[in-house]
């Protein structure tokens, strides 16, 4: 039995281009799907409201938006990758 202790930054964690090879070769994501998929998660620009006049825009470039409702699925896919990799590397079968 295996625990993986999962922390708030998750989403932020998730390594995209990784994510996108995985989509692509294992789940058959390709053409325009792919595509809209990419260019919705590949650079954002985000600003934290504080309430002060100073408050600026910052691009981010890791991880996928918590916003999104694509985001979870994305992340579970992410996950799915992750284990499938431990398990074939410990020789773990299931």
């Amino acid at each position: 039995m295996v625990f993986i202790d999962l922390k708030k930054k998750n989403f932020d964690s998730v390594r995209k281009n990784g994510l996108w090879n995985y989509l692509e070769e294992e789940n058959g994501v390709v053409g325009r799907m792919m595509n809209a998929i990419t260019n919705l998660y590949e650079v954002r620009i985000n600003k934290v409201r504080n309430g002060y006049k100073n408050e600026k825009w910052f691009e981010m470039r890791a991880g996928v938006e918590q916003w999104s409702v694509l985001s979870p699925l994305l992340f579970i896919s992410y996950l799915n990758k992750v284990i499938k990799n431990f398990k074939a590397e410990w020789n773990i079968l299931v």
